[in-house]
């Protein structure tokens, strides 16, 4: 078995212990260096792999037979970051969001592309079966004109304080370039332009933000958005780190039928052990009255299908750089909107 050299730049996301135990399970990687700004957090991941901690970006990069390497660092890091990996020509797996804004991500997209390496980012919704169901339903009209579609996607992070120590970066906005609605929102933004596919165009959006209990007073703590679609689908986005408990995670409502998942009681709750209910004609047996479990089966996390691409060349189903850059542009809007308190228009050609 071919065993490819992975890197990481960056160590500080919250997901690093996760991602982590991903890289030290898989028996066709290696991670030969880690590097951090914080010298003590590389220290500590580079213990875990036996590896060296590196004392800069070049010195990663510059590792022989370096094959790939995975951003796990603060956002505003991220566009020098993979200016270095796109000169070095490394695959690169960057956590969300790709960038704080249109003009960061817009740069990041095209030296990757220019790049011509493999990349993939953090959106794990799409890999959830009940989702790669509704995009195929939608694709095929099967609820008909959609009117209204909400998404949600909430936690308790603010209430208990988990951003600290390593992670506290990340209730920073000059670090993180988002706060609440940004951090979580970009999960479901990037989730419902998935879902509505080539079927409609963003046209505007507008939101409004808030700080329910301050305890990270620089952004926001939650959030809803409005997202108007040409073809006059109207959805809204609500995202937030002062949720006890999420019961619904998603409504598609149309002329000729309805979707709606609800979320397994709790929190954390599984989003994979989260129920369907489907009503349509378009499919036999969906009446909407009990949970649909006819269903697709779960693509791997995005970090398994990120290192099968790098292994294997198994490179389907990978969120592209222009996917990636298009949220952070629509995120930076609609971050933009509620703060100004208007709609702004999407522009087509931002990219």
């Amino acid at each position: 078995m071919t065993t490819k050299k992975l890197a990481l730049l960056g160590a500080s996301h919250i997901h690093t212990p996760g991602f982590v135990d991903v890289l030290a399970a898989r028996t066709d990687v290696s991670v030969a260096a880690v590097w951090d700004p914080d010298p003590a957090i590389a220290t500590k991941y580079a213990a875990r792999f036996q590896c060296r901690a590196a004392p800069d970006p070049a010195t990663v990069l510059g590792t022989p037979d370096l094959d790939a390497v995975v951003v796990l660092s603060q956002t505003n890091r991220h566009e020098e970051l993979v200016r270095q990996i796109a000169r070095a020509k490394k695959h690169c797996f960057v956590e969300k969001p790709l960038g704080i804004g249109l003009a960061d991500a817009r740069n990041m997209m095209q030296t990757l592309d220019a790049a011509d390496v493999i990349f993939h980012m953090g959106y794990f919704n799409r890999t959830i079966p009940a989702h790669r169901l509704l995009k195929r339903l939608i694709a095929d009209a099967a609820f008909g004109q959609i009117s209204r579609m909400r998404l949600v996607f909430g936690s308790p992070a603010a209430i208990n304080g988990i951003f600290r120590g390593d992670w506290e970066w990340m209730a920073d906005p000059n670090q993180a370039g988002v706060g609440a609605f940004g951090d979580l929102g970009t999960h479901k933004l990037d989730l419902l332009l998935f879902l509505i596919g080539e079927t409609a165009r963003l046209e505007a959006v507008t939101a409004a933000f808030s700080r329910p209990i301050g305890r990270y007073p620089q952004g926001e703590e939650c959030g809803e958005a409005i997202l108007h679609f040409d073809n006059g689908t109207i959805a809204t986005l609500a995202a937030s780190w002062v949720d006890h408990i999420e019961p619904s995670s998603l409504l598609i409502t149309g002329t000729e039928g309805h979707a709606v998942i609800r979320n397994a009681p709790g929190m954390p709750h599984n989003d994979w052990d989260n129920e369907l209910y489907l009503l349509t004609d378009a499919v036999d047996g969906a009446t909407g009255k009990e949970p649909w479990t006819d269903l697709p089966a779960a693509l791997p996390r995005p970090l398994e299908q990120f290192i099968d691409a790098v292994v294997r060349g198994a490179g389907n189903n990978l969120v592209s750089v222009r996917e990636a850059a298009y949220s952070s542009y629509v995120m930076e809007m609609i971050s933009q909107a509620a703060a100004e308190r208007r709609w702004l228009p999407i522009d087509p050609e931002a990219l």
